[in-house]
């Protein structure tokens, strides 16, 4: 990760109808963010977001439901689901210069 790469956490409360709010968000970040981190994400059925992939863990049928985390593509990575019940997902990050993120 170098000097301008960021990270950002949003408690979207629902991101499906919220994903076109969190595409303008980030088009105004230079450069865009590596990582995002959504809370709440009251998902149930299979979600995309341009230029990342999504790691999630979702809790149907429960208050405070799901969260995710978008990585940016090109970026490699390791997904281990903690827990459902609380929803807990930890992901290591390998970025080119060898630093790691767990």
């Amino acid at each position: 990760m170098d000097n301008n790469s960021s990270i950002i956490q949003w408690n979207c409360r629902g991101i499906r109808n919220k994903s076109a709010e969190l595409a303008v968000n980030i088009s105004i970040l230079t450069p865009p963010p590596v990582v995002i981190l959504l809370q709440e994400t009251f998902l149930n059925s299979p979600f995309k977001f341009q230029g990342y992939n999504v790691i999630r863990v979702d809790r149907p049928n429960r208050d405070g439901n799901g969260v995710a985390t978008l990585i940016k593509e090109g970026i490699p990575f390791h997904e281990e689901t903690l827990s459902t019940d609380p929803a807990i997902l930890s992901t290591t990050i390998r970025f080119q210069n060898g630093q790691v993120v767990d």
